[in-house]
């Protein structure tokens, strides 16, 4: 799926082994999107940066009941990289993702971005961490299960200062 300025509802889809050569195994949205994705599964999908999904631009996005199952990128974001973003909202489980940084979402946003009640199980980032941002991030009701990386959270740069984790729990 490619989007530019887009404004995309995608609900109740399957998005399975599919590959990009550069960005975005199975989505790739440019410029000023709104998009919202609910009940979604990304198993398998593959690209060099964002393995599932990829994102550029001043994007605000939602997504609810999202599943990103064994994605892998070769460099950033292994289900998902976010470049330039406003405010991501994240309801979500990721499994078995794979990166050299941000195994599970690698975003480098604007402003503020939200993970509430998100599962992040055996995600692997070879560098970094399962999930890298440098803005504030509030992370709320969310597991971090058995991942593998130098970091979980990884916050890079003093824009990350008054990021908040609250009633989660790291295994």
């Amino acid at each position: 799926v490619f989007g530019k300025y887009s404004e995309m509802s995608l609900e109740n889809m399957k998005f399975i082994n599919n590959t990009a050569n550069s960005m975005g195994g199975a989505v790739y949205a440019n410029g000023g999107s709104r998009n919202s994705y609910k009940n979604i599964t990304f198993n398998g999908n593959k690209a060099s940066s964002g393995g599932a999904i990829y994102v550029h631009g001043e994007s605000q996005d939602t997504f609810e009941d999202v599943e990103f199952i064994g994605n892998e990128a070769s460099g950033l974001g292994g289900a998902v990289l976010y470049t330039d973003a406003d405010n991501i909202v994240f309801e979500a489980t990721f499994k078995y993702n794979r990166a050299n940084d941000g195994a599970a979402l690698y975003i480098k946003s604007k402003t503020q971005n939200t993970i509430v009640n998100s599962q992040f199980i055996n995600n692997t980032a070879l560098l970094g961490g399962i999930v890298y941002v440098n803005q504030v991030v509030f992370i709320e009701n969310s597991n971090f299960t058995q991942n593998d990386a130098e970091y979980v959270i990884h916050l890079d740069g003093v824009n990350t200062s008054g990021s908040h984790v609250h009633d989660s729990k790291f295994d």
